[in-house]
């Protein structure tokens, strides 16, 4: 067996077992040990349970192919019978540790929790994972186990300047019991970083909280890498930054942000800098110390998105269960579409804005899957504004819900075009509130519209149909406006454009005949001059030819 050389700093005992796969190591106290540097597997056993024992000083190196910190009641090695292991408090880890796992694939654990308590990297300390054997096709996995530990502790806490450096695919576990009331991956202090290089994938199965609300550690996901969150991630503070080529993947339900931030706590912002993708899979909660800027987003139809921060897309954007809450504000930047393909809601004091041309609402298959209806509801506070060029609402199997007078308009306050599609299966349009519309055109598929008890509809461009029809439920004299009505100066005209019907003993009865009367749209005909009437209007136009001529 090859010489092994350490460096003792304290009087912790190191027994070696003849043909044995690690190097056992016993803390007797709270002094320093030092591991070698020919990546040898490790053993940590503990003989007390107070004080936190160290391993490795600053600015130390040590390769290292794993570390093991052992459970209490085991027999210790090279002692006598009857001696047993202890959980001790944290384990402090200082210096530089790197880990070779030298594989091609499969899994290889370096650092494996059997304690009931917690690695805690010290000021200044890195962890760095690479597999000096992977090729660029196949990676073997880094796994990082953090066991249970008990109910104040933290299985890997990140101190100071920390910086831990996956450059091989990699998976970070804890107990699911322990996980859901704890954070057993916690990347604390000031100047500390959790990184992901390399094209590789780490993948966190455990809860995971970044900062305290007054520190900015940070995420960082870099070359063509992705970092996919498992479990809960708690952000209270700092800062996430993912490169063009990589992607934050979020596949629990996670929040960003303080939700009643202390003022007088001076409360650090979260930021997160997404210029790759940012895929969310589950619930997130965006609060109102929480900023967001991204390149690409994916939203997953069953996943939840809560803004009461702020949360900018840069690029072409689907949005599904999204509500955008007091102070929130949502915003696309770039890209000529938005997308809504389920709930989209804007409550009171919250704010959207799309420097898109579109917002389409898309429901998918509306007949054979009720639950997939895509809707907009604007409450009375909200704000709604498209300013793109010829801005309008396409409705491709939807709704718009409108509890705010003149709900939907550009940032100028001028008015957008509704348009519904042909490939359509039911449109609806809830007025709670007066609305003014530029344009609406019933494009091969109708539209239906629900009007509140005293609220009116003004269409104050232009009223189109094509193949459809404009339908009113709860219809009512002197509410519906028309602007060119002229268009429609036949019964006929005007019954194959729209179809009404009014509430009567609480049932909606169909009007059998339309009309229009000064531009508004009606159940009664326009009054049609008795012959007294007539004669007067008669003798007015003769009059008028006779001043014309008498002047010629």
């Amino acid at each position: 067996m090859k010489k092994l050389l350490f460096t003792l700093c304290s009087m912790a005992t190191i027994f070696v077992a003849q043909n044995a796969t690690a190097v056992d190591i016993v803390l007797t106290d709270t002094n320093a040990v030092e591991l070698g540097s020919e990546s040898l597997d490790y053993d940590i056993y503990s003989t007390f349970s107070s004080g936190n024992p160290k391993i490795g000083v600053a600015d130390g190196t040590y390769d290292v192919g794993s570390i093991t910190l052992k459970a209490a009641g085991l027999q210790v090695p090279g002692e006598p019978e009857g001696t047993l292991s202890t959980n001790p408090a944290d384990v402090l880890l200082y210096g530089n540790f790197n880990f070779d796992i030298n594989r091609t694939e499969g899994e290889k654990v370096i650092l494996d929790n059997q304690s009931v308590r917690r690695f805690n990297f010290q000021s200044g300390a890195t962890l760095t994972i690479s597999n000096s054997a992977t090729t660029t096709d196949k990676k073997a996995v880094a796994v990082i186990d953090l066991g249970t530990g008990d109910a104040t502790a933290r299985s890997l806490m990140m101190q100071q300047n920390v910086k831990i450096t996956f450059k091989t695919d990699g998976r970070i576990d804890s107990d699911p019991i322990k996980a859901s009331t704890w954070y057993p991956v916690y990347v604390f202090g000031d100047g500390s970083m959790l990184a992901v290089e390399n094209a590789s994938t780490l993948t966190i199965t455990t809860n995971t909280r970044l900062g305290d609300g007054i520190r900015n550690p940070t995420i960082s996901v870099t070359d063509g890498s992705t970092i996919s969150m498992r479990n809960f991630f708690d952000a209270y503070s700092g800062n996430i930054v993912v490169d063009e080529t990589s992607k934050f993947q979020i596949k629990h339900s996670s929040r960003f942000g303080e939700q009643e931030a202390d003022v007088d706590a001076k409360q650090k912002p979260l930021v997160a800098t997404i210029n790759g993708v940012f895929d969310m899979d589950s619930k997130v909660e965006i609060y109102n110390t929480a900023s967001f800027v991204v390149k690409n987003f994916e939203h997953a139809y069953g996943s939840m998105l809560a803004v009461s921060g702020s949360f900018e897309v840069q690029n072409v954007t689907t949005f599904a269960n999204t509500t955008i809450k007091d102070k929130g504000i949502v915003k696309q930047t770039v890209g000529a579409t938005t997308n809504i393909e389920r709930s989209f809601v804007v409550e009171n004091g919250g704010t959207f804005s799309t420097s898109a041309t579109k917002v389409e609402l898309k429901s998918g298959d509306y007949l054979a899957n009720a639950g997939r209806w895509a809707y907009i509801q604007i409450d009375e506070g909200g704000s709604f504004n498209i300013d793109g060029s010829d801005a309008r609402i396409v409705m491709n199997t939807g709704e718009l819900i409108l509890n705010k007078a003149n709900a939907i308009t550009k940032s100028d306050g001028s008015l957008v075009r509704i348009v519904s599609s042909k490939e359509s299966k039911k449109n609806e349009i809830r007025v709670n509130a007066s609305q003014k519309f530029s344009q609406i055109f019933a494009n091969g598929a109708n539209i239906e519209y629900y009007l509140g008890e005293d609220e009116s509809i003004t269409f104050s461009t232009s009223f189109e149909v094509a193949d459809a029809k404009h339908i009113f439920y709860n219809f009512g004299e002197n509410r519906i406006f028309v602007a060119n009505a002229k268009k429609y100066d036949s019964a006929e005209s005007i019954n194959s454009a729209f179809e009404a019907y009014q509430t009567i003993d609480g049932e909606e009865v169909k009007i059998s005949q339309l009309y229009i009367n000064n531009g508004w749209l009606s159940a009664i005909a326009p009054a049609i001059p008795e012959p007294a009437e007539w004669a007067m209007i008669f003798g007015a136009i003769a009059l008028g030819l006779a001043v014309y001529r008498k002047r010629k």
